[in-house]
Protein backbone atom coordinates (compact mmCIF):
# COMPACT_ATOMS: atom_id res chain seq x y z
CA UNK A 1 0.00 0.00 0.00
CA UNK A 2 1.37 3.43 -0.58
CA UNK A 3 1.11 6.97 1.28
CA UNK A 4 2.75 5.51 5.13
CA UNK A 5 4.82 7.91 7.08
CA UNK A 6 8.37 8.58 5.87
CA UNK A 7 10.66 7.99 8.65
CA UNK A 8 14.81 9.20 8.66
CA UNK A 9 16.80 8.23 10.83
CA UNK A 10 20.73 8.79 11.59
CA UNK A 11 23.67 6.86 12.94
CA UNK A 12 27.07 7.27 14.08
CA UNK A 13 29.96 4.69 14.06
CA UNK A 14 33.22 5.13 15.33
CA UNK A 15 36.36 3.39 16.10
CA UNK A 16 38.68 4.61 18.74
CA UNK A 17 42.37 4.09 18.54
CA UNK A 18 45.63 4.70 21.02
CA UNK A 19 49.24 4.39 19.56
CA UNK A 20 47.81 3.06 16.74
CA UNK A 21 46.05 0.33 19.16
CA UNK A 22 42.15 -0.41 18.16
CA UNK A 23 40.33 0.46 21.93
CA UNK A 24 36.70 0.93 21.46
CA UNK A 25 33.98 0.97 18.52
CA UNK A 26 30.24 2.09 19.12
CA UNK A 27 27.95 3.16 17.00
CA UNK A 28 24.50 5.69 18.26
CA UNK A 29 21.57 7.13 16.15
CA UNK A 30 20.65 10.43 16.36
CA UNK A 31 18.40 13.21 15.82
CA UNK A 32 17.89 15.84 12.78
CA UNK A 33 17.18 19.00 13.35
CA UNK A 34 14.64 20.53 11.76
CA UNK A 35 17.14 23.09 9.98
CA UNK A 36 18.23 19.75 8.54
CA UNK A 37 15.18 18.76 7.37
CA UNK A 38 14.11 22.07 5.84
CA UNK A 39 17.01 22.30 4.18
CA UNK A 40 16.94 18.84 2.34
CA UNK A 41 13.11 19.07 1.21
CA UNK A 42 14.36 23.26 -0.11
CA UNK A 43 17.00 21.04 -2.35
CA UNK A 44 14.71 18.30 -3.33
CA UNK A 45 11.43 20.43 -3.73
CA UNK A 46 12.19 24.22 -4.47
CA UNK A 47 15.13 26.01 -5.55
CA UNK A 48 17.60 25.56 -2.54
CA UNK A 49 21.12 25.54 -3.15
CA UNK A 50 23.05 22.15 -2.28
CA UNK A 51 25.52 21.54 0.52
CA UNK A 52 27.98 20.06 -1.29
CA UNK A 53 30.47 19.13 1.75
CA UNK A 54 29.10 17.89 5.27
CA UNK A 55 31.60 17.89 8.21
CA UNK A 56 31.64 15.97 11.45
CA UNK A 57 32.88 17.32 14.85
CA UNK A 58 32.97 16.51 18.85
CA UNK A 59 31.15 18.16 21.89
CA UNK A 60 32.32 17.63 25.37
CA UNK A 61 29.03 19.10 27.04
CA UNK A 62 26.26 17.76 24.63
CA UNK A 63 23.24 15.83 26.36
CA UNK A 64 19.87 14.47 26.27
CA UNK A 65 18.73 17.73 28.01
CA UNK A 66 20.47 19.96 26.04
CA UNK A 67 20.13 19.13 22.59
CA UNK A 68 17.27 19.60 20.58
CA UNK A 69 15.52 19.35 17.04
CA UNK A 70 15.39 23.03 17.21
CA UNK A 71 18.92 23.31 17.18
CA UNK A 72 20.98 25.26 14.52
CA UNK A 73 23.97 25.64 13.42
CA UNK A 74 24.35 29.50 14.81
CA UNK A 75 21.95 28.60 17.70
CA UNK A 76 22.34 25.44 20.14
CA UNK A 77 22.76 25.07 23.89
CA UNK A 78 26.10 22.62 23.74
CA UNK A 79 29.52 23.53 22.27
CA UNK A 80 31.71 22.25 19.91
CA UNK A 81 34.97 20.57 21.79
CA UNK A 82 38.05 22.14 19.35
CA UNK A 83 40.70 20.13 20.91
CA UNK A 84 41.80 18.19 17.72
CA UNK A 85 44.91 18.42 16.34
CA UNK A 86 43.30 19.14 12.33
CA UNK A 87 42.81 22.65 11.17
CA UNK A 88 39.27 22.29 9.78
CA UNK A 89 36.41 20.14 11.02
CA UNK A 90 36.42 16.84 9.57
CA UNK A 91 34.58 16.27 5.80
CA UNK A 92 32.51 13.25 5.67
CA UNK A 93 32.17 12.00 2.23
CA UNK A 94 29.28 10.27 1.19
CA UNK A 95 28.17 6.56 -1.23
CA UNK A 96 25.44 7.09 -3.79
CA UNK A 97 22.15 6.09 -2.05
CA UNK A 98 20.76 2.91 -2.38
CA UNK A 99 18.13 0.62 -0.55
CA UNK A 100 17.16 4.50 1.31
CA UNK A 101 19.97 4.03 2.61
CA UNK A 102 23.01 6.92 2.60
CA UNK A 103 26.46 6.20 3.95
CA UNK A 104 29.93 7.21 4.42
CA UNK A 105 30.60 3.06 4.08
CA UNK A 106 33.89 2.48 5.30
CA UNK A 107 35.86 5.98 4.47
CA UNK A 108 35.86 7.91 8.04
CA UNK A 109 36.86 11.13 8.89
CA UNK A 110 39.13 10.96 11.40
CA UNK A 111 40.15 13.42 14.46
CA UNK A 112 43.05 13.40 15.91
CA UNK A 113 43.05 14.55 20.02
CA UNK A 114 45.51 16.83 21.37
CA UNK A 115 43.71 16.75 24.95
CA UNK A 116 42.16 14.30 27.56
CA UNK A 117 38.51 14.65 27.88
CA UNK A 118 35.37 12.37 27.76
CA UNK A 119 33.40 12.92 24.06
CA UNK A 120 29.57 13.23 24.98
CA UNK A 121 28.23 13.86 21.50
CA UNK A 122 28.75 14.45 17.32
CA UNK A 123 27.58 16.16 14.92
CA UNK A 124 27.27 16.74 11.40
CA UNK A 125 27.37 20.52 9.84
CA UNK A 126 27.78 21.81 6.60
CA UNK A 127 30.71 24.30 8.18
CA UNK A 128 34.20 23.09 7.86
CA UNK A 129 35.46 26.13 10.52
CA UNK A 130 36.56 24.70 14.27
CA UNK A 131 34.08 26.36 16.60
CA UNK A 132 31.83 27.76 13.19
CA UNK A 133 28.40 28.87 14.02
CA UNK A 134 27.90 30.79 10.79
CA UNK A 135 23.74 31.08 10.08
CA UNK A 136 24.64 30.63 6.93
CA UNK A 137 25.69 27.09 6.92
CA UNK A 138 23.13 23.92 8.33
CA UNK A 139 23.44 21.80 11.47
CA UNK A 140 22.20 18.31 10.31
CA UNK A 141 22.58 16.42 13.00
CA UNK A 142 23.76 15.76 16.52
CA UNK A 143 23.66 13.16 18.78
CA UNK A 144 24.87 11.87 22.35
CA UNK A 145 26.97 9.31 23.25
CA UNK A 146 25.68 7.45 25.92
CA UNK A 147 28.13 7.18 29.03
CA UNK A 148 30.60 9.12 27.08
CA UNK A 149 33.75 8.34 25.26
CA UNK A 150 36.75 9.31 27.33
CA UNK A 151 40.29 10.32 24.80
CA UNK A 152 43.61 10.95 25.13
CA UNK A 153 45.90 12.91 23.55
CA UNK A 154 46.84 11.62 20.29
CA UNK A 155 44.21 9.37 20.06
CA UNK A 156 42.72 8.97 16.60
CA UNK A 157 38.92 8.68 16.52
CA UNK A 158 37.53 7.57 13.23
CA UNK A 159 33.58 8.56 12.42
CA UNK A 160 31.38 7.48 9.85
CA UNK A 161 27.56 8.27 9.47
CA UNK A 162 24.87 7.00 7.71
CA UNK A 163 20.71 7.53 7.18
CA UNK A 164 18.30 5.95 6.40
CA UNK A 165 14.90 6.42 5.17
CA UNK A 166 11.75 4.31 5.45
CA UNK A 167 8.53 4.44 4.72
CA UNK A 168 6.60 3.25 8.27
Amino acid sequence: MFGHKVKAQGQFSYQLYRKGEFIQAGHFKNGITVEGINHLLDIGFDSGTQKTSWYVSISDDMTTDNISEDDTNDVHTWTENTDYDETLRREIQFNAASAKIISTGTTYAELTINDTMTISGLFVSSESTKGGTSGSEILWSAGVITNGLAVEDDDVLKISYSLTVQNS
